[in-house]
């Protein structure tokens, strides 16, 4: 038993006519009369009482009829839900605290302005935790700026940035335009927490060079990092789009470090059998256009790297 053929028991059982149950349906009245008798005949039941041109509905008619009716109501329900779902698309974004604290916002104002009936979900966590979540399918794409491990996940470059020594007011690397690697042992640091970006690529540097260093502060939230050097509690290594205001404002100062590889960009990262539909493609333009990187590799320069799906060159400009 089909819905279209309840639709047909139940447009008959409303008409008392199969000619008038067949202009209403837009087909033919032998087409509805095959339905009811197929119905009869495989059931083993008897659902109209024909007297006459005029059908009448059994017991067994008018209780069919009952159930009919409440599926038909059912499955209406559900093409509402699927057609309003359709409309109302949405995207899990996923970025880091850095990337949270500076760019993201002007990116989902952008997104918003393309796509306005899309619903974002942000999920601002470290790099490591961010590429758990792409992989277990729980983000669609992540802006990262630390290392991404697993050979599963596509990683492209999109927007610079620099790694800056940041310090409050009266510092005594207060008007230095820079300082070497070596000297940032003469000062306690504040730092983010293991599996920040950010702090994996300074102490990878102070490791390598075998510079002894003091971790004073850990911390997850970069404004109480921020907060920590401008009271004089020690520096930090701070990426400079996080530091754009304090520096506007002096409550900040900050120099270059030499023999450090301070240049670094934030990654679009999504998984490489990720489908990437119209709105992800979207952000993905806005995020490339948004810097002014070299664009190293395009996620859609093959269609295996991008688990099959192929897409449009990515557009210029913001």
């Amino acid at each position: 038993m089909t819905i279209r053929e309840l639709e047909i028991f139940v447009a008959t059982a409303k008409c008392g006519k199969m000619s008038q149950a067949a202009k209403e349906l837009y087909i033919t009245q032998s087409s509805v009369s095959q339905v009811i008798a197929e119905l009869e005949r495989s059931h083993g039941v008897t659902l109209f009482d024909r007297l006459g041109r005029s059908l009448y509905l059994t017991p067994t008619g008018e209780a069919l009829l009952t159930y009919a009716e409440g599926l038909l109501s059912q499955y209406r329900a559900i093409e509402v839900f699927l057609r309003e779902a359709s409309q109302k698309k949405s995207l899990r974004i996923g970025a880091t605290l850095t990337i949270g604290g500076s760019i993201m916002s002007r990116l989902l104002l952008g997104l918003e302005r393309r796509c306005p009936h899309l619903q974002s979900e942000i999920t601002i966590a470290n790099t490591r935790e961010l590429e758990s979540l792409l992989l277990k399918n729980e983000l669609d794409i992540a802006i990262v700026e630390g290392e991404v491990t697993s050979p599963e996940l596509v990683v492209q470059p999109a927007v610079s940035d620099q790694l800056v020594l940041a310090f409050g007011r009266g510092h005594p690397l207060q008007g230095r335009g820079s300082v070497p690697l070596q000297e940032l042992q003469k000062y306690p640091l504040i730092l983010r927490e293991k599996g920040s970006g950010t702090r994996e690529q300074l102490e990878h540097a102070l490791i390598e060079q075998k510079i002894p260093y003091t971790v004073h502060w850990t911390s997850c939230s970069t404004e109480a990092i921020k907060l920590a050097v401008i009271d004089g509690h020690g520096v930090t290594v701070i990426g400079r789009r996080l530091i754009t205001r304090e520096l506007e404002s002096g409550a900040l100062s900050a120099c270059t470090i030499g023999g450090f590889h301070s240049e670094r960009t934030f990654d679009l990262v999504y998984h490489r059998k990720k489908y990437l539909s119209s709105a992800l493609q979207t952000f993905m333009e806005l995020t490339l256009n948004f810097g002014e990187v070299d664009r190293i590799r395009s996620p859609y320069s093959t269609s295996a790297e991008a688990g099959g799906t192929d897409g449009p060159p990515l557009k210029n400009g913001f």
